[in-house]
């Protein structure tokens, strides 16, 4: 959660800084498929496990919490299919 926390501070700060709205646009694909758990089964299982560094959150779900976390941020994700 620390690590995410910090994202999120230096995304707000970065939008302070330079602009009024930011979109990020995810379009790797560099992490293993995991297979969802118990971890993912609801928001407050999601904060612990990020609280506990849970193996079975990868780094993509800590940048989609940050950008649903800091207003004015939109996250797309492009997923490619091979």
């Amino acid at each position: 959660m620390d690590l995410a926390k910090q994202l999120m501070e230096d995304i707000e700060n970065f939008k302070v800084k330079v602009c009024d709205r930011i979109v990020l646009v995810w379009c790797a694909s560099t992490e293993a498929y995991i297979q969802p758990s118990a971890v993912h089964m609801n928001i407050e299982s999601f904060e612990k496990g990020l609280e506990n560094s849970d193996p079975a959150i990868c780094p993509i779900n800590d940048l989609c919490l940050c950008c649903d976390q800091v207003p004015g941020v939109r996250l797309y994700l492009m997923v490619l299919l091979i």
